[in-house]
């Protein structure tokens, strides 16, 4: 061999060498490589490559401790980034990121988001409850990103506790829709808010159940304060009856905010399956009374149970809504002044089963409304 050609050959080692070290990813910050290692089922001393970590689009770096956000540019494709319960002050390496979507940074110690109007994101839904912002202004002024902000007002300072719920979920009994809940602390003075109803709570180990608000129709965030302690949210599916057809399928939208994940559901006699947030079931052939369950996590976090009622039929629920409500009177109210028939609603109007619409069945739809009944 030539020294000619054995110096060709060395050159090309080391281009190669040169290359391949440039794809490998160097970390500054041992909390994101551990996250980054233990999404990709990699060992605590591997080797990243940027080619593996330009295939991550949504990841969990939550309770990580992470205080350092600089090597988050090497996630340039990542559309789902939840980084809550760490140590974060400053939001700046975050704007760039193109492709985020949804970034959960609750529980952090952030007292600046300002920086965030700059994301070279088109649009970005972003929780930043339980950190220490006083001020959003910046975020309201025309920006390339268009923001949807979760948490705005749950938020603290270094002094105040913090209480979060363990699991919850809405179950019936009777005619009554009861929600169900625990938590990891002893707050007697706490309550959790219903689309501004309250309902007391007592957060420890046991389950404890409480009345839903009649008010609370429709999936949506449900929070927990106390006079001296600030709460968790939680998403959570009000109990609703669906009506489904002997080897029908009903197709029902759980409404979950993105980047929540159904596990777990089942039924007792139908078959179920899930895409996304949507849960299909399919009636047997003989339908009869049933009941859909499931978990929902946000990541790795667990967020709260679901339950749905399958052809249970709710004693009052005229309008066929699958909840029984004001709409209900008002529509009994309408049959017996005749403005509408009795056959236009899909529900039962004749709620004591004598065979006619009369006073007596609006009677005992008031009485129902009002938990007499």
């Amino acid at each position: 061999m030539t020294a000619k050609k054995l110096i060709y050959l060395l050159l090309l080692a080391l281009v190669a060498q040169l290359g391949a070290t440039a794809q490998q990813v160097t970390f500054g910050s041992a909390e994101i490589a551990l996250g980054v290692r233990m999404h990709l089922g990699l060992d605590s001393t591997a080797v990243v490559q940027q080619a593996q970590t330009d295939t991550i689009t949504g990841i969990d770096l939550s309770r990580l401790s992470i205080d350092d956000l600089r090597d988050i540019v090497y996630l340039p494709n990542v559309k789902y980034l939840n980084l809550a319960y760490n140590k974060i002050t400053d939001v700046g390496p975050l704007t760039q990121l193109d492709s985020l979507r949804y970034l959960d940074l609750r529980a952090n110690k952030i007292r600046d988001i300002d920086l965030m109007a700059l994301s070279t994101s088109d649009s970005m839904e972003m929780n930043v409850a339980y950190n220490y912002i006083t001020d959003f202004g910046r975020l309201h002024l025309p920006t390339h990103c268009k923001f949807q902000i979760a948490g705005r007002y749950a938020q603290t300072d270094p002094e105040v506790p913090y209480i979060h719920i363990n699991d919850m979920h809405v179950g019936t009994i009777g005619r009554s829709q009861r929600v169900y809940y625990r938590g990891d602390s002893n707050q007697p003075e706490a309550y959790l808010t219903f689309g501004g109803k309250h309902v007391a709570a007592v957060l420890d180990s046991v389950m404890h159940e409480a009345a839903v608000p009649g008010t609370f129709r429709e999936p949506g965030w449900v929070w927990l304060r106390s006079d001296d302690a600030v709460g968790d949210s939680i998403w959570v599916i009000p109990c609703r009856n669906h009506k489904a057809e002997a080897g029908a399928t009903v197709t029902i939208d759980t409404q979950l905010p993105f980047g929540y994940s159904i596990y777990y559901p089942h039924a007792m006699h139908g078959q179920v399956t899930v895409t996304g947030s949507v849960i299909t079931y399919k009636a047997p052939a003989n339908p009869m009374p049933d009941e859909i369950g499931f978990i929902y996590y946000q990541g790795l976090d667990l967020r709260g149970f679901g339950k749905l009622l399958i052809n249970h039929g709710l004693r009052g629920d005229v309008d066929g809504s699958g909840i029984v409500d004001v709409d209900d009177v008002n529509a009994m109210i309408n049959i017996i002044l005749e403005i509408k028939r009795a056959s236009e609603y899909p529900g039962s109007a004749d709620l004591n089963e004598s065979r006619i619409v009369d006073v007596d069945d609006v009677n005992i739809l008031i009485n129902i409304i009002l938990g007499i009944e």
